[in-house]
């Protein structure tokens, strides 16, 4: 990659036509230790990335995994609803 703004070569790599293909293939391979450190480093840059034409490819591709490995997200809100019914319910 040529020189760039970016202070960061994972944000200028998210931004660029080919190498952003080369980030999201390392999201799929990587182990979860090594995602995990890739999305801390990543989630700053998500916001901004939505306004680059191949940034939208890794938003895209962060959201999906997201979703697919956190699934449960919405039934754990459930639960602590339940919770704070049966909380009140005692307290009546």
């Amino acid at each position: 990659l040529a020189f760039s703004e970016e202070r960061e070569p994972l944000q200028a790599m998210m931004k660029d036509q080919y190498a952003n293909y080369v980030v999201q293939k390392l999201l799929e391979v990587c182990d979860e230790g090594q995602r995990e450190q890739l999305l801390s480093r990543m989630k700053v840059h998500l916001p901004n990335l939505k306004k680059y034409t191949y940034g939208k490819h890794i938003v895209a591709r962060v959201e999906k995994l997201v979703i697919t490995t956190f699934p449960t997200a919405p039934d754990v809100e459930e639960k602590q609803d339940t919770r704070a019914v049966a909380v009140e319910d005692s307290a009546a």
